[in-house]
């Protein structure tokens, strides 16, 4: 890891100002598709109404996870919130940890029914919906005991009225009793993608999904890129489908990490909604090939010396030698380098180039 680009004037991304007014929805008719609950919860990252983000599976240490569907201005859903309100402090200090999960309401709604109602558990707020589609969400009020030292079972679905029980076996270690009980009450949850699922094998990987990996992806997944593999050609996208698919869903990837709530930014890396949901939906509808060009293979390079948007370099400065240990745990580094200007000076980018690549990504 050795060098890093210099230009000799500095652009800012520029953050506008939007609004965002949460709206909602009336609630829908029960679904006409048959709904499942997997038997376990795939990893996903979501943002609360407190603007604090959370992924399922990096608490793998806790005793149990409870989610439960809610959604804004119901007088079911508040008096189910307050109910697992005191769910919650009677498993106070024992590991068990509790999520509501909105996947009808915008974020600023759902914060400002939290503070109306004094709600003390976080809302993770689903606006994609795709983790309510993969739970097999249906109701407001259902819950999900989850269990994350068995690979994140779900071990009890079902009314709330019965998930002290399932968390008590799910603590303990033992199987939940009734795992799956019908949840009859509580009003529909709309999941317009769901009724489409069995299209999702029509999504055309030529047209949709090929251009959405290449513009997001192939800067770094290229051949000498920072990434670990290339996205260069179907086969490969198809082969490493889940884990791009995980990866998406727990907002690892792509790599950028601004809140779209709060402005928008020129130069913006991060996938649309619409993005996600077509390259999601695309993998769980098999990933099909279906016809047309193979754009990522026809448009196959190699990741350049420098960026070439950028030019050549204006000042080049070498950074310290560092030996990365092939296995282990390292600590973040601060890489400290001489001020190579002698005058005030505006960057207008900078680019590292580490000296191993397929190390520091």
């Amino acid at each position: 890891m050795k060098r890093a680009l210099l230009a000799s004037t500095m652009a800012l991304a520029v953050a506008g100002v939007a609004t965002v007014i949460g709206v909602s929805a009336i609630a829908a008719p029960a679904p006409s598709i048959t709904v499942s609950v997997p038997e376990r919860a795939d990893n996903f990252q979501l943002t609360d109404h407190t603007r604090l983000s959370h992924e399922l599976h990096y608490f793998k240490d806790a005793k149990a996870i409870v989610l439960m569907s809610q959604i804004n201005g119901s007088d079911a859903s508040r008096k189910s919130a307050a109910e697992l309100e005191k769910l919650k402090a009677a498993y106070k200090d024992k590991g068990v940890l509790f999520y509501m999960i909105n996947s009808k309401d915008k974020r600023d709604a759902a914060a400002a029914e939290a503070k109306s109602q004094g709600f003390d558990i976080p809302i993770l707020v689903d606006e994609l919906q795709l983790v309510g589609e993969s739970l097999g969400v249906q109701r407001e009020g259902e819950i999900f005991v989850v269990d994350p030292k068995n690979s994140f079972k779900i071990a009890y679905h079902g009314p709330l009225k019965e998930t002290a029980p399932a968390i008590d076996a799910v603590v303990a270690g033992k199987a939940v009793a009734n795992a799956r009980v019908e949840v009859k009450s509580g009003a529909t949850i709309a999941f317009p993608e769901r009724a489409k699922s069995a299209e999702f094998k029509n999504i055309s990987y030529s047209k949709d999904i090929a251009p959405i990996i290449q513009d997001k992806c192939v800067t770094c997944h290229q051949k000498g890129g920072i990434a670990p593999f290339a996205m260069d050609s179907y086969d490969v996208v198809k082969t490493m489908a889940p884990m791009i698919r995980e990866s998406v869903r727990a907002s690892r990837m792509p790599p950028y990490f601004a809140d779209p709530h709060i402005g928008h930014f020129q130069n913006d890396q991060g996938m649309t909604a619409t993005q996600k949901k077509t390259l999601v939906h695309w993998i769980e509808g098999g990933a099909p090939r279906g016809t047309g060009e193979d754009f990522l293979k026809t448009n196959a390079g190699e990741a350049p010396e420098w960026p070439s948007y950028l030019g050549t370099p204006d000042v080049i400065v070498d950074l310290p030698v560092f030996n990365v240990p092939a296995t282990g745990i390292v600590e973040y580094q601060n890489q400290k380098v001489d001020n190579p200007f002698k005058d005030d000076t505006w960057l207008r980018a900078i680019s590292v180039k580490p000296g191993d690549r397929t190390v520091v990504h």
